[in-house]
């Protein structure tokens, strides 16, 4: 915010080191940079006022930020250009004696900016092939709001028809679990065949889901593997094999839309229910099919 200001009173300085009066260096100073700070300024507000039209979850956070920055920033131009060099003319002082020091870092940068100047031409291609190299670099810029986990265990849901028996689910599980075990960064896997499940009816106490099973499978170290996600895609290939089976594999999947589950200990008023519920969805005017 303050970057505008503190350029204009290093030029107004070095005006006066050559002697000018103070009038003078506050409006040869600020005349001299002052396409320059400009330019600058409005460069950093391009870049902070989009996030201010953002949308989504990520516009919520970012929106006021947005406003806030450019604004500040534009802001801070103006005390710039207007109001810094009138104070300079009328407050500061001509330094009466003042010995220039310059350390050996400085004199290393000298080098190279009068370098630069020198072969402009080479300059200008070093930095067209470094802008164009960043462009190819994009695509490996990450675009998820919350990037992937990259943690040392991941889970395989299996689900099977209704109408299997629990015996059935056991072997659909102990074949999954001995394709993914013999791969080389998995290291253990706890299997769960079965799933409790809430009645609806209060006389009820409950039920058995014998068509579930689950696999959290633990995998080697970071250093020792790839990464989770090829490792989840590996094992997706591997169980598409199986037949009679769906699997989800992954600890959490990010779904859209909505989710609605019935449960009911009569089968028949379960699926008219659920056939009176799909005909009234397909009539909303809100809803896509």
């Amino acid at each position: 915010m303050v970057d505008d200001a503190i350029v204009e009173v290093e030029n107004i300085i070095r005006h006066l080191r050559m002697g000018k009066t103070p009038y003078e260096a506050a409006m040869e100073a600020a005349d001299e940079i002052g396409l320059a700070v400009v330019a600058t300024t409005f460069t950093l507000i391009a870049v902070f006022l989009p996030t201010a039209f953002m949308g989504g979850i990520v516009g919520q956070f970012f929106r006021q930020f947005g406003w806030t920055a450019a604004l500040s920033i534009f802001a801070s131009l103006m005390v710039a250009r207007l109001i810094t060099p009138m104070m300079a003319a009328y407050i500061l002082r001509p330094e009466k004696k003042h010995v220039e020091k310059q350390s050996a870092l400085m004199g290393w940068y000298l080098k190279i900016v009068a370098w630069t100047l020198h072969h402009r031409w080479l300059t200008m291609g070093a930095t067209l092939v470094l802008f164009v190299a960043s462009l190819m670099l994009v695509k490996l810029l990450p675009t998820s709001f919350i990037p992937d986990n990259d943690i040392d265990q991941t889970r395989v849901a299996i689900e099977l028809t209704p109408d299997v028996a629990l015996e059935d689910t056991e072997r659909v599980a102990a074949l999954a679990s001995e394709r993914i075990l013999a791969m080389s960064e998995v290291t253990n896997i706890f299997t769960s065949v079965g799933e409790a499940q809430a009645s609806m009816d209060s006389n009820s106490s409950g039920g058995k889901a014998e068509n579930i099973a689950g696999l959290d499978i633990v995998l080697a170290p970071r250093a020792e593997r790839g990464s989770k996600q090829e490792i989840e895609r590996q094992i997706s290939s591997l169980l598409a094999e199986v037949p009679g089976a769906r699997f989800t594999v992954g600890l959490s999947r990010v779904e859209r839309g909505y989710n609605f589950s019935m449960t009911s200990t009569n089968p028949q008023l379960l699926e008219q229910t659920v056939s009176k519920s799909c005909q009234r969805f397909e009539g909303c005017p809100v809803l896509a099919p």
